[in-house]
């Protein structure tokens, strides 16, 4: 989402065909290259590569359907509400116009309540993915047996 190729239209407006240019710096090479060489680059030294958004979607199926709560929900059939790929929960805060009652878990999405706003991911799952988001509006993706099934039998 950070890519000026991204970011050159508008939120869910992009096709499957549209292609990224992703860079990434040595360290990420060494820490997340081996967990999907569908995705990353065979050659180490290649730190500069191009993706379509198809490429991008089956690469964040694959790491959903083999997370936590896509494989405990593929094994079990049972609903799971977790954070999507990339973002975490923390208590939720009061902040301008937000005075929660009980303190609960959520993702935020207030950058001077938490540091951090992860809407436009949220959003990203939801848009591109289809993934819906928790009925509490909480910010956690629900992962379904129906959805995680089907990533299952797509092919990668």
């Amino acid at each position: 989402m950070q890519t000026g190729a991204f970011r050159s239209k508008s939120f869910g407006s992009h096709a499957d065909t549209d292609m990224f240019t992703i860079s990434v710096n040595a360290s990420f090479v060494s820490s997340y290259y081996y967990a999907d060489r569908t995705f990353f680059p065979a050659n180490n030294n290649e730190m500069t590569f191009t993706r379509s958004l198809l490429d991008l979607k089956k690469f964040f199926k694959r790491g959903m359907r083999r997370s936590y709560p896509g494989r405990f929900t593929g094994d079990t059939g049972i609903t799971c509400r977790a954070a999507y790929l990339g973002t975490y929960s923390d208590y939720e805060r009061s902040h301008a116009g937000h005075n929660p009652v009980h303190s609960v878990m959520v993702i935020p999405r207030n950058t001077s309540a938490y540091g951090t706003d992860f809407t436009r991911t949220i959003n990203f799952f939801k848009t591109y993915l289809n993934m819906p988001e928790d009925p509490e509006n909480r910010g956690y993706g629900m992962y379904t047996s129906t959805q995680v099934n089907q990533w299952w039998s797509e092919p990668t």
